[in-house]
């Protein structure tokens, strides 16, 4: 439970410094009001989506193995040899997936400057780059579809099956933020038009997705992908 308390205390010390530096530019007349409230919007979809699936994992880890042992790796106890390979690439870094090389060699980097937690630096800068993906995404939705439609198809991208690797310290976070750049720009040749789902549509796509995401979480959790 240690670890959970520790690991907790970064990540609020982290959006701690996130808020100041977004409240200082918000001061400063850098950042709009509407800028500020999607980025606090797409931050908060952000870790409400990853710590679900992170909970799930663990109930399903609980479930069918039992609580962990004292002192068990739990990152080595969930996923497979490439989730497994990526952590071991923040703390030494390999480049035996070249995508997955360069995260790796940026969130050691960035480790060593924070004392060396570079697992904990690897899940933030994930995260950061998820987000910043969604944000970029959500923004350029919105000048093509509606505010409501461009934010539901943001929050349904997060819940696609596979999704969750957007959140563990490996190269799809950074694809996906390239990804996420590539749209921002050349989604500005895209005329606006109007595009709606019904609630029905939605709410059936939606509970599609997320039956599909908890079959990979759990392929996940017992080691089978990943």
């Amino acid at each position: 439970m240690s670890w959970a308390v520790g690991a907790l205390g970064s990540v609020g010390m982290l959006a701690l410094i996130g808020l100041l530096i977004m409240a200082f530019l918000r001061k400063a007349g850098l950042l709009k009001g509407e800028t500020v409230r999607t980025m606090l919007r797409c931050a908060c979809m952000t870790a409400l989506v990853g710590a679900g699936y992170f909970l799930f994992a663990l109930l399903i880890r609980f479930t069918v193995y039992g609580a962990f042992e004292a002192g068990q790796d739990i990152g080595q106890a969930l996923g497979g040899p490439y989730f497994h390979e990526a952590l071991n690439a923040l703390s030494a870094p390999a480049f035996s997936y070249p995508v997955t090389g360069v995260f790796a060699a940026v969130a050691h980097f960035l480790g060593g400057i924070l004392f060396r937690q570079y697992r904990l630096t690897g899940f933030a800068l994930a995260y950061l780059m998820t987000t910043a993906a969604l944000w970029l995404l959500t923004v350029r939705l919105k000048t093509i579809w509606n505010e409501q439609a461009a934010e539901n198809a943001a929050f349904l991208l997060l819940c696609l099956p596979g999704s969750a690797f957007f959140f563990l310290p490996c190269g799809v976070p950074l694809v996906f933020l390239l990804a996420g750049l590539i749209f921002f720009f050349l989604g500005r040749k895209i005329p606006p038009c109007a595009f709606s789902l019904s609630h029905r549509g939605y709410t059936a796509l939606l509970t599609v997705c997320l039956c599909l995401s908890a079959a990979v979480i759990c392929a996940m959790a017992d080691g089978r992908i990943g």
